[in-house]
């Protein structure tokens, strides 16, 4: 609710956030604010999981975690 209309390109929901919004009128208003947010074009991307699955016990720095420098 605190951005702007038409001011995104991309608004990204992380850390399982999406999944955290239980009530359906909270949901949707979240929606309608990013959708306004959004400028023509523009995206939503959000993550989601299955915490039955567990997939954190398999995290570990040599798996996931990589560097990358990026010029300029």
């Amino acid at each position: 609710q605190d951005l702007e209309p038409n001011s995104a390109d991309l608004v990204v929901m992380t850390a399982n956030v999406a999944q955290a919004i239980y009530d359906d009128n909270e949901w949707n208003s979240s929606l309608e604010s990013i959708a306004s947010a959004l400028v023509d074009g523009g995206h939503l991307i959000f993550e989601s999981r299955k915490p039955k699955s567990k997939a954190w016990l398999g995290w570990n720095k040599e798996k996931s975690f990589t560097s990358i420098n990026v010029p300029g």
